[in-house]
């Protein structure tokens, strides 16, 4: 069986070569044929610090660059999604370019409300929904449980754009998934990811709204090389909680590869 998972990060962790190169390592060891990276070097405001990793700053379109070198380097395992700064910066010609012009690697746009400190809802978002509409992207969102990233935001925009395709990364990090089943029972554009999400939390989703608006994903590498061995994932790997066939195949790559129509080698 196939695994794909839409929600990888590259960054200077401890640098960034090093970064990817553990991230492929991660996939081979844990038969992952497909990934989704954004660059958390473009994080306006980083909340994430290790001992020995290196913080380095990059723009939304430096970042993109990096994910775009990455993953022309590994055609066929690796897709892109833009992590873009709307508190800081602009949409500038240059973003639209790279997008333009590697549009065949490039899966969707990625909003981390926390890290940019501004609310899904601010005016500053309008402009990037109208350049996901342009260029038919989903919107990968980071909710949780705080002041910029409650999933009730994400709601109003799914009112707003119910032509774009969001997906509630982390189901309500921190809160309920009762807001996330909501929402997604109130908006069929809404689908979600499993990132440090529990198997048993997914049943309660699958049991509300079914499987065909989740998709697997695990926030690799926040923890390191070791983050897939945690068992909040070992769970996933080895359908721990029996789900049925069709269900977990929808979780671990089917969704995926349908909505986001990713090709694979």
């Amino acid at each position: 069986m196939k695994r794909i998972d839409t929600h990888m990060h590259i960054g200077h962790w401890p640098t960034l070569r090093k970064c990817e190169n553990m991230i492929l390592r991660m996939m081979e060891s844990h038969q992952i044929d497909f990934a989704f990276v954004s660059n958390a070097d473009c994080s306006e405001f980083p909340s994430v610090e290790r001992e020995g990793w290196e913080l380095y700053k990059a723009t939304q379109e430096e970042g993109l660059e990096e994910c775009i070198r990455f993953a022309r380097r590994n055609e066929g395992k690796i897709g892109v999604l833009v992590w873009v700064n709307p508190n800081k910066e602009t949409i500038s010609k240059e973003l639209i370019d790279l997008i333009t012009n590697n549009r065949d690697l490039i899966y969707g746009l990625k909003i981390h409300p926390w890290e940019s400190r501004i609310k899904l809802t601010h005016d500053k978002l309008i402009p990037y929904m109208e350049l996901a509409k342009e260029f038919r992207l989903p919107v990968y969102v980071h909710t949780a449980k705080d002041k910029y990233s409650d999933i009730r935001y994400l709601g109003y925009m799914a009112k707003d754009y119910p032509d774009i395709k969001f997906i509630a990364a982390h189901m309500q990090l921190n809160g309920k998934v009762e807001d996330c089943i909501r929402l997604m029972r109130n908006y069929p554009n809404v689908y979600a990811d499993t990132a440090w999400v529990k198997m048993s939390t997914v049943e309660k989703v699958i049991a509300a709204v079914g499987s065909d608006r989740i998709f697997f994903g695990t926030d690799s590498p926040i923890d390191g090389e070791t983050t897939l061995d945690e068992e909040i994932y070992e769970e996933y790997f080895t359908n721990a909680l029996a789900l049925p066939e069709e269900d977990y195949e929808n979780i671990m790559w089917k969704n995926a590869k349908r909505v986001f129509h990713i090709h694979m080698k």
